[in-house]
């Protein structure tokens, strides 16, 4: 579980840097819009377009990209703890066969243990 505080908390730090560029991105196309008159006058169209581009839209998309690879290590920990768990309880139930449990108990107990770690992990995630 520490693994997914860990990722939460870069997760929140790629949000929080870019939440005031985005509300600047925003700020800057309303102006832009609302005043097309002087834009198209004084031909600074390409001009604030290379601005918006270079200045907020390029760094944007780079963070959108940092924060879909944090989510995507989180789903990828998350499915690959549950398919661990997985893993463990076939192993496990061999053993117990071995040692004299009937199969459609070790089939049941496994059933529920993966039951309850699935909607675990769709807990944390969501």
């Amino acid at each position: 579980m520490a693994i997914f505080y860990f990722l939460g908390i870069y997760s929140d730090r790629a949000a929080q840097t870019r939440s005031p560029l985005d509300g600047k991105a925003s700020t800057f196309v309303e102006q832009v819009i609302s005043s097309v008159r002087i834009v198209q006058s004084f031909d600074m169209s390409d001009r604030l377009l290379h601005r918006l581009d270079h200045g907020m839209l390029k760094p944007l998309k780079t963070m959108a990209k940092t924060k879909a690879g944090f989510k995507a290590l989180e789903q990828a920990v998350a499915f690959g703890f549950a398919m661990l768990v997985y893993s463990m309880c076939f192993w496990y139930g061999g053993i117990s066969v071995e040692h004299g449990v009937s199969v459609g108990a070790v089939v049941t107990v496994s059933g529920c243990v993966l039951v309850h770690r699935s909607v675990r992990v769709t807990q944390i995630l969501s």
